[in-house]
C-alpha cells in the first residue's frame, strides 16, 4: 500500500498540488529512511523489517572501499572552515553563508 495515498485518508490537497505534495513526502520519507540506517548502522542493528540477508549487504556495503572514502570527504566537507569563519554547515541557496557574511562585513553592514 502506497503511505502517500494511505495519508490521503487523513489529509486533503487540491489537485493541482499532486506534484508537490508527492516531492515533498519523497524529500521527507527519504530523510527519514537516511537517518534510521545511520542510527541502525551506528548501534550495529538493523530494523525488524530488513531481512538478515539485506542488512548483512548493507553491511558489507558500509564497510566497503568506495563508501569509506565517500564518507570521509563528505565529514572533511561538513567540517570545512572557508577564509576562517567557522564550519560551513548551512547555505542560503547556491551562495554559502559564509560568503554572505564575508560581502557584508565588506560592504561595512552590521550583522551582530
Amino acid at each position: 500500500l502506497n503511505m502517500l495515498m494511505l495519508s490521503q485518508k487523513y489529509y486533503y490537497w487540491l489537485p493541482q498540488h499532486d506534484r508537490q505534495v508527492r516531492r515533498n513526502f519523497d524529500v521527507s520519507g527519504a530523510k527519514q529512511l537516511k537517518n534510521l540506517f545511520a542510527y541502525a548502522r551506528k548501534i550495529g542493528k538493523g530494523p525488524e523489517w530488513v531481512s538478515p540477508d539485506n542488512w548483512a549487504r548493507l553491511l558489507k556495503y558500509w564497510a566497503g572501499t568506495d563508501f569509506q572514502k565517500l564518507s570521509a570527504q563528505n565529514k572533511k566537507n561538513r567540517s570545512s572552515d572557508p577564509e576562517g569563519v567557522g564550519p560551513s554547515l548551512h547555505t542560503c541557496g547556491s551562495i554559502p553563508i559564509t560568503e554572505r557574511r564575508r560581502r557584508l562585513v565588506l560592504c561595512n553592514i552590521n550583522i551582530h
